[in-house]
């Protein structure tokens, strides 16, 4: 029992909490790889983005000299004043310049006069390239884009802290890093930065018409705050799932080994099996009949004893389920004999209170003794004292449809139980069973002994038969056959046994008309 009692305990216990945390495991995992694969596709798209836009740009920056292309052959006085009107107008750019054997001979910013000597352009196949920042600069990088418009070259300069933040993302998450060439610039405009911060889920996208790749990345890794803070509502949702998950199973579980539980499962593999008790006429011994009880064939425990299931099978209901398959179970055994058994055989089965209010009973008596004809069987209902029944009109016509079918009643542990005097009346009852309580004590109890003759006595005097159960031993028979108890029952004549033991005793096959 202790065994049992423990896997009870883990099984209602440990099991849910196990399912709750594997839910969590599972859901967690599912998550990360989820919040994984959306950075991943964030990054990527973002980036490609990015390219894009950084493409736009150059292709309007582009678009500024092909729209001064009938202007370009002017002087320097007269497009400088346009040069520094689409600069104005173009929010990236920060100069324009005419170029001239790699030396710029007209820009936006400088007069004529005033354009600084500086290193020669760079004669290079990529019309894109990056340049450190100058003093005119503060600090900040240049991005070049030097193309050729009838024969004259054009030299778009673009700031690259300017150029950064126009193309910097929304997430603040994400970071990047421009490469033009061998040169690269950060998202902060810092050119061929020496430290940077490691990235995750990075993505580099080439560009397909310019001489640039981009590459981006995560700068956060996915630490436990991190991941809550960005899953929050569905880390609380998966704990919610995961409470209800187990709180469910909990409950499931706890139905399942529950002890009504087990006794559906036993009734429905018929582990409730008929031990029969023999009844001998006390004054010749002679064989008339058994009572049927119920003994619980467990397939781990063994064989349980009734008091350790009945008053549960009662308070359940479940009781009428297990004489049910009891009347069917002997009814099944006693068919080899319909033919031979003695005529008024007893066949007795305990009834409780709550099935002493169920018309299903009538039923299930008649099916009975259909089972058996020609067999004259006397059916004895036998009302056990363990519960309360309620008098009633629905009650009194139970027990009345039972008398017109030739079925006795017996009163069941008379003196012990939850009988009143009424029920002899009410329900007429034909015999009185004395309790083995009050035989056990003929010997050494006065109380008991004057007690055991009152009932007697009572049972004479009301025109009762009367059935004295648990003799064990020829002193307890001889008083009880001296008092005129009618039927005696006891470890004396046979404990109970299997129905099929006792169908193969003495006891039963001498009292058969002939062999079966």
């Amino acid at each position: 029992m202790f065994i049992k009692k423990l896997k009870s305990i883990i099984y209602q216990n440990i099991i849910p909490i196990l399912i709750f945390l594997v839910i969590i495991m599972i859901g967690l995992s599912f998550i990360h790889t989820q919040m994984i694969r959306r950075q991943q596709i964030l990054v990527s798209n973002t980036n490609a983005l990015m390219a894009i836009r950084l493409e736009q740009v150059l292709i309007s920056s582009k678009k500024i000299g092909i729209d001064l292309s009938d202007k370009l052959a002017l002087p320097c006085n007269d497009i400088r004043s346009i040069l520094q009107q689409e600069v104005a107008i173009s929010p990236n750019v920060r100069s324009l310049n005419l170029v001239h054997h790699n030396k710029i001979y007209c820009s936006s910013i400088f007069d004529i006069d005033k354009i600084p000597e500086t290193d020669p352009i760079p004669n290079t196949d990529h019309p894109l390239y990056l340049t450190k920042a100058t003093i005119l600069t503060k600090d900040s990088p240049l991005v070049n884009y030097q193309y050729t418009i009838n024969h004259h070259q054009i030299l778009t300069v673009f700031d690259g802290r300017n150029l950064m933040n126009f193309l910097r993302p929304e997430d603040p998450d994400l970071k990047f890093t421009l490469y033009i060439g061998k040169n690269r610039i950060n998202e902060q405009g810092m050119f061929n930065a020496t430290t940077h911060p490691a990235l995750y889920y990075t993505s580099t996208h080439h560009s397909e018409y310019y001489p640039f790749k981009i590459t981006m990345g995560v700068i956060n890794p996915i630490t436990p705050s991190y991941f809550l803070r960005k899953n929050s509502t569905s880390v609380i949702l998966l704990l919610l799932f995961a409470l209800c998950a187990g709180w469910i199973s909990r409950i499931i579980i706890t139905n399942l080994y529950s002890p009504s539980s087990e006794l559906k499962r036993a009734i429905a593999q018929e582990e409730f099996i008929p031990y029969v008790q023999p009844i001998f006429c006390a004054q010749d011994n002679r064989l008339i009949g058994i009572e049927v009880l119920a003994r619980w064939q467990h397939p781990r425990e063994g064989l349980i004893a009734p008091d350790l299931f009945i008053p549960l099978a009662e308070s359940t209901g479940l009781i009428k389920e297990i004489t049910k398959s009891l009347m069917k179970q002997t009814s099944v055994a006693l068919q080899a004999y319909r033919f031979t058994l003695p005529d008024n055989f007893h066949v007795g089965f305990n009834i409780s209170a709550k099935q002493g209010e169920d018309f299903g009973l009538i039923q299930d008596c008649k099916d009975f003794k259909a089972s058996l004809k020609p067999a004259k069987i006397l059916f004895v209902v036998e009302l056990t004292e363990r519960e309360l029944l309620e008098q009633n009109e629905k009650t009194k016509e139970l027990f009345r449809q039972l008398h017109q079918l030739n079925l006795k009643v017996a009163l069941d542990d008379f003196g012990i139980g939850n009988s009143s005097l009424s029920y002899l009346h009410d329900l007429k009852i034909d015999y009185l069973k004395i309790d083995k309580s009050f035989v056990a004590k003929i010997q050494n109890n006065a109380l008991s002994k004057q007690i055991l003759d009152s009932i007697i006595e009572l049972a004479q005097k009301i025109g009762l038969e009367s059935v004295a159960e648990g003799v064990e031993n020829e002193a307890q028979a001889d008083y009880l056959k001296s008092k005129g108890v009618n039927f005696l029952q006891g470890y004396l004549y046979s404990k109970p046994v299997p129905i099929g033991t006792f169908l193969k005793s003495k006891q039963f096959t001498d009292i058969l008309k002939f062999e079966p």
